[in-house]
């Protein structure tokens, strides 16, 4: 009975860190509607909002899984790395507006920033 925690753990870890991005992404985009702040800001929050989301993805993803935090960050690194070119590919800049890739471009560099600070976290703590 006691392997079933992490087991659980590790089956839950990849739907809830999905959903804590979607939930912060549109409960940016939310408050952003609630309180307009015109102008660029109004192009800016949603480019920002992609990045803090992915950010936030990965960051409860590394809080939710049992132990082996590096393979988590690893794992989520080597599936953006290979989800740039399906997106490059399905999503053109001509039907879609540059302005939606550079939301893609805002995600891709929320996870390869949080990802990167969770590893470098998670190798201090193995020096200490």
């Amino acid at each position: 009975m006691d392997k079933v925690h992490p087991i659980i753990r590790w089956i839950i870890f990849i739907p809830a860190s999905l959903l804590a991005g979607l939930v912060s992404y549109y409960s940016l985009i939310l408050l952003s509607l609630i309180k307009p702040l015109g102008g660029l800001v109004d192009y800016f929050i949603p480019i920002s909002s992609s990045g803090l989301s992915a950010a936030a993805a990965v960051y409860i993803g590394v809080l939710i899984a049992p132990s082996f935090k590096k393979r988590v960050i690893i794992g989520y690194v080597l599936v953006t790395l290979l989800l740039i070119p399906l997106t490059l590919i399905f999503t053109p800049i001509l039907q879609e507006g540059i302005f939606e890739n550079l939301k893609y471009i805002a995600q891709d560099i929320g996870i390869f920033g949080m990802a990167w600070y969770l590893y470098k976290e998670e190798e201090e703590e193995n020096n200490d």
